[in-house]
């Protein structure tokens, strides 16, 4: 989560995060190639081209034109009670594409905390020793963590968001967008459309990084609160603990419980691998064992990256999906189109390497007929 501290600094230390738009802001260049570099490369970084974003944003993020306000404020007030309010809800319709205003994603307060302030609002005081966390619901979370890639403060996920009109029915259940949904948007190339999100090279796989540590917890805290609606008591009952000498209550079942529909959960783990060794029950054991890995350097891949003006490691995401559509040929042209002759039988899994890159564990039952018995059946 982004941490928020302080909207100036304590005595004897250098402004950080968003103090650096209210502090100090006549060395405010030199101060953030300090803090973004080390010793090393705090060369590498041109002054020009950092003077240019912070003109850019000065002039179109409201964000950070109410925090330009704030220092103004502090400079001609002295006051000592000065906080910043960060609006959690917005007024306007999340489905509509329409640029926050300054008046709509934060206020400044001069005198005491408005009683009626929003639980999920955040308030920033003058100075204060402490950093608080930013809820990932917040519409303001990712704006704050990635200026680069919502350069106008545009909103990141609300809770409130509502499919478009005509894609849902009134007996549907779920009306408002999901985490995962609004992710995946945000991550999908189109045409005659600039993605800035795309086109950050490593700030984009720490985009990916972060969306997927964010949907994760909301998974979970989900699975969490609906224990009753899982029947989660049916797992593990009190009697099978006792027939174990499992006196403490404590020592018996868990405490939440994941079904096996939660991806990479131990009940997920364990269900597939049931299904596995029951296809090893009733046709025996596997007759052939394939590995099939990905090429970053796939033609597909290189027509698609020079088309992109990027390299595979900046969309690991495309290679996924080609890597996804050559592994899905395969296996048809397995089960199928008999490669290898009948095909009784198929399991695979897929695993990611150290840098990212996917590849498959392939098990294939092929039928009595179709096994080869000679070396002569063999073409190299």
């Amino acid at each position: 989560m982004h941490l928020l501290g302080s909207l100036l600094p304590i005595d004897d230390e250098p402004p950080k995060f968003s103090q650096l738009y209210i502090y100090d802001t006549d060395n405010e260049v030199s101060n953030r190639i300090q803090i973004a570099s080390t010793s090393r490369s705090q060369s590498r970084y041109d002054a020009t081209l950092i003077i240019q974003i912070t003109h850019m944003l000065d002039d179109f993020n409201p964000l950070v034109m109410q925090y330009r306000s704030v220092k103004e404020s502090v400079n001609s007030r002295h006051v000592e009670n000065l906080r910043l309010k960060l609006i959690g809800k917005r007024i306007s319709d999340a489905r509509t594409y329409n640029l926050p205003t300054t008046s709509e994603v934060a206020a400044l307060i001069v005198r005491d905390l408005d009683m009626e302030t929003d639980k999920r609002d955040i308030i920033v005081e003058i100075r204060s020793g402490l950093l608080q966390r930013i809820d990932e619901l917040h519409p303001l979370y990712l704006p704050m963590q990635y200026p680069l890639l919502f350069p106008y403060a545009e909103d990141g996920y609300r809770e409130e968001t509502l499919y478009l009109n005509g894609s849902t029915s009134d007996d549907r259940k779920q009306k408002h967008l999901t985490l995962l949904q609004y992710f995946a948007y945000k991550l999908q190339e189109r045409r005659r459309e600039f993605n800035m999100i795309l086109k950050g090279g490593k700030l984009t796989q720490q985009f990916t990084v972060d969306a997927f540590t964010t949907i994760e917890p909301q998974r979970t805290k989900f699975f969490r609160l609906h224990q009753k609606n899982l029947r989660s008591e049916s797992y593990v009952t009190l009697r099978t603990g006792l027939s174990k000498g499992q006196l403490s209550s404590s020592a018996i079942g868990k405490r939440i419980i994941l079904p096996s529909s939660f991806t990479r959960s131990q009940r997920y783990s364990c269900e597939n691998f049931q299904d596995a060794m029951t296809i090893c029950t009733a046709i025996g054991f596997p007759y052939l064992y394939i590995i099939f890995t990905c090429n970053p350097r796939w033609r597909e891949l290189d027509r698609l990256f020079e088309g992109l003006r990027c390299k595979p490691e900046d969309r690991l995401d495309l290679v996924s999906r080609i890597f996804t559509i050559k592994l899905n040929m395969l296996i048809k042209d397995i089960t199928k189109d008999m490669l290898f002759g009948k095909c009784r039988a198929d399991i695979y899994t897929i695993e990611f390497q150290k840098r990212g890159l996917p590849h498959a564990h392939i098990l294939l039952w092929l039928a009595t007929a179709s096994q080869i018995r000679v070396a002569a059946l063999i073409y190299l």
